[in-house]
């Protein structure tokens, strides 16, 4: 128990100390730190990549904007970071889509952060829950828009699961987590991978092996929500 104490409060330590020398790219390198944590155990792990890597969502606060909440995304290199960034651009703008503040990184070390809004818990807390029809129905309209707008910018998600929800104020749902998205490429090319995402939400084309698939991986994801919705 005290060695597991021990690393926690060493992992505390550490995260602190990597938020306060990080800058966004027009601070100029200033000392003063612009995102404070709020706390090292609002830490949540959150998938970001394929392979099954984790990034950290760590809930923060911007100094410059009278400390609004934001949701700082660490990940594992600039790559990562920046072809993520690409892709949820193309999906700017939607009301269901979280948004992207800003990219950040740490001078030291490198690590990069994805700045995002803070939004709430995800969808997946709330499963259990039983809703009328017309709720769900509701619901749906929402992420099909939200889908449709991704689609409409060359981009497939490819892991929509209730986890990448996320549930704010007055019920609005907005879809996170664009670290397995892709652009969409020429119908009858293949991705580099037939299986992306979590394995209970994946299409049948993608569990046949079909590199090939497109879109409709989205909306059969959408699907297998909106049964967990109803049952």
């Amino acid at each position: 128990m005290a060695a597991s104490a021990a690393v926690s409060s060493k992992r505390a330590a550490s995260d602190q100390e990597s938020a306060s020398r990080e800058s966004s790219p027009d601070s100029g390198g200033g000392k003063r730190r612009r995102y404070v944590l709020d706390s090292a155990d609002a830490e949540q792990p959150a998938r970001a990549g394929a392979e099954g890597s984790f990034g950290v969502v760590i809930k923060a606060r911007d100094r410059r904007i009278r400390g609004r909440k934001v949701a700082l995304k660490r990940l594992h290199g600039a790559g990562q970071g920046f072809d993520t960034v690409r892709v949820e651009h193309a999906c700017r703008g939607h009301p269901s889509i979280v948004e992207i503040k800003n990219v950040v990184a740490d001078a030291k070390s490198g690590e990069v952060f994805l700045v995002m809004e803070f939004v709430g818990n995800s969808l997946r807390d709330q499963i259990p829950w039983s809703r009328p029809e017309d709720l769900v129905r509701e619901m749906m309209r929402k992420l099909i828009d939200a889908a449709q707008k991704m689609h409409s910018s060359r981009v497939i998600h490819r892991d929509i699961k209730p986890e990448n929800i996320l549930v704010g104020a007055f019920g609005a749902l907005k879809i996170c987590d664009f670290s397995s998205a892709t652009f969409m490429k020429p119908a009858g090319k293949p991705y580099d991978e037939c299986r992306v995402g979590t394995l209970p939400y994946t299409s049948p084309e993608q569990l046949a092996g079909n590199r090939c698939y497109g879109p409709a991986v989205d909306m059969w994801a959408l699907g297998c929500i909106m049964g967990e919705l109803l049952t």
